[in-house]
């Protein structure tokens, strides 16, 4: 279940190296990548569940937000790399 994310993962990475990508896009999708490896929660983590939820919720959410941000061309062909 997880492989069928790698396709969007690449093309997300490809689309925010390209040049022609908003920086809106390129600061919410940076923003979300440190939250997901900064040592630092909203939430802790050892709090049962709900240290959890802020992680299943934020980063999804995040990188949804700047993949939408990303004109349609540019997603076409960060995909064909």
């Amino acid at each position: 279940r997880g492989r069928a994310y790698w396709p969007h993962i690449r093309a997300l990475f490809f689309a925010l190296i390209d040049r022609r990508t908003p920086s809106t896009a390129r600061l919410i999708a940076v923003a979300v990548v440190f939250y997901a490896v900064w040592p630092f929660d909203l939430i802790p983590d050892f709090i049962p569940w709900v240290g959890w939820l802020d992680d299943l919720i934020i980063v999804p959410l995040g990188l949804w937000f700047a993949y939408r941000l990303i004109p349609g061309h540019i997603i076409a062909d960060a995909r064909k790399r």
